[in-house]
């Protein structure tokens, strides 16, 4: 192991500190997008079964068809 003088040391380990930091802050942040991300999937899919079901009870039995004059 080289010598290294005692700020080259210090440098390092700020900036490893700051590193791990900086890991820590974006690991809290994807937990904390990832819950808001899998309802807004869950919704998304769901959305097409409601506007269905809301068809289909406006209108029991028949589509919907434009009448053309």
């Amino acid at each position: 192991m080289p010598i290294t003088p005692r700020h080259d040391r210090r440098t390092e380990a700020f900036q490893q500190a700051e590193a791990d930091h900086d890991i820590r802050a974006q690991e809290l942040e994807l937990r904390a997008n990832t819950e808001p991300m899998r309802q807004t999937q869950v919704l998304t899919m769901e959305a097409p079964l409601h506007r269905m079901a809301a068809a289909e009870y406006l209108h029991p039995g028949g589509t919907r068809t434009a009448k053309v004059a």
